[in-house]
């Protein structure tokens, strides 16, 4: 017979953090509420080389949104988190 597969229930938030990765490109918002989005689940984008992109102006576009958040989730939402997951 077939092999069963035991599911394991979860809350939303549990599924959604397992499985979902955001990116962002201008939004503060998304910083200022990393806490909640995941620390783990959040990417910086520049959209890299559409006329709409963040580039070139990365770094500044980087520095403003960044302001006063801890060095630590910088590093995490500009390029750790992309660089584990791809």
């Amino acid at each position: 017979m077939g092999r069963r597969t035991q599911l394991r229930l979860q809350e939303p938030s549990e599924t959604f953090h397992d499985h979902v990765a955001c990116t962002f490109m201008r939004d503060r918002n998304v910083i200022l509420n990393r806490e909640i989005i995941g620390k783990g689940d959040t990417m910086w984008g520049s959209d890299f080389l559409h006329f709409d992109g963040a580039w070139p102006g990365s770094s500044n576009s980087l520095k403003s949104q960044f302001e006063g958040v801890q060095l630590e989730d910088q590093r995490r939402i500009d390029r750790e988190n992309a660089i584990a997951l791809y």
